[in-house]
């Protein structure tokens, strides 16, 4: 049966089933255990991956559980409004190909997903300057249910914040200069670095440090991809869209600015899967740049409690 855009069950190949797996999609492994059913050497596969995911705190929702098997698939393929409103290309992710994700890049935010059914699931697509090609049109109709299912990934693991709750609300309630009386270690430190910037500023900054974006942040990218990451964040800015904070992460992919969507793909496997919780990479604030905050902030104000 085919549904919207032309989404197929039986057109799910294995590798895509497995991603979304690993993205808490339980309708995937039931996908799986139905396909394999009568092959004990894939079946035992694909319980061993669910296991492995569960291992390294992939969440599934226990609600799936409870449906029967037709019900269950039924939400993978069957795509929310609030889904078809997003722009075309909210489709971006590192799953399909690069040339496609260039493709949606440098599509307007106005158009949306709906607004492409029918030309979709007629494998006829043409927007602005980009014509799809078949390949292209089975991919962005697997990167509709991966979209579609965005929603339910979850990880087990926290983030090590670099400010603890307790530290948080003495800078909400109180202010920058109490915020640094309670620091642990050099105060002078925080006093140079932090009282340069708005209470504004600030609190977007140390409302989102953790010590996994520190870790991506000079570990993992170059000093190009430091100078790309908030441009490309500004320029969603500069567009007048809203709301995207709430887009994948991969929202963020720019060609012009020559971006790599593995890049971005470290955020998303760190548990900063949207736009908005990299938003501490954002102008004016220039905190970002200062090489070692995080650590600092980490261990002055990560671990306080109020008496």
């Amino acid at each position: 049966m085919k549904y919207k855009f032309g989404l197929s069950i039986k057109d799910l190949n294995e590798k895509q089933l497995y991603y979304l797996m690993a993205h808490s999609c339980p309708s995937a492994k039931s996908i799986l255990e139905q396909r394999f059913r009568t092959n004990s050497v894939k079946l035992y596969k694909v319980r061993k991956k669910f296991r492995e995911f569960e291992s390294s705190g992939v969440l599934f929702n226990k609600f799936f559980e409870a449906l029967k098997p037709i019900d269950r698939n039924k939400t993978l393929i069957d795509i929310r409004n609030e889904i078809e409103n997003m722009p075309m290309r909210s489709l971006m992710n590192p799953f399909i190909n690069n040339s496609l994700n260039k493709k949606l890049s440098s599509i307007h935010w106005e158009n949306k997903i709906n607004q492409n059914e029918y030309a979709i699931k007629k494998n006829n697509l043409k927007i602005e300057d980009n014509t799809f090609t078949t390949q292209d049109i089975n991919q962005i109709r697997f990167s509709i249910i991966f979209l579609n299912n965005f929603k339910h990934f979850k990880k087990q693991d926290e983030l090590d914040m670099c400010i603890s709750k307790d530290a948080m609300r003495v800078f909400v309630s109180e202010g920058s200069e109490a915020f640094i009386r309670i620091a642990k270690g050099n105060k002078r430190f925080f006093k140079r670095i932090l009282l340069k910037y708005s209470e504004t500023d600030l609190y977007n900054f140390l409302s989102l440090a953790s010590m996994q974006f520190n870790e991506i942040w000079w570990k993992k990218l170059t000093v190009r991809d430091r100078e790309k990451f908030p441009k490309a964040f500004d320029r969603l800015i500069w567009s007048d869209e809203k709301n995207f904070g709430e887009y994948p992460i991969y929202y963020l992919f720019n060609e012009e600015l020559s971006m790599d969507m593995k890049r971005i793909e470290y955020f998303f496997k760190a548990g900063l899967t949207k736009i908005k919780h990299i938003k501490l990479i954002s102008q004016p604030s220039n905190l970002v740049y200062e090489k070692d905050i995080f650590k600092n902030l980490y261990q002055s104000f990560g671990n306080y409690k109020k008496k």
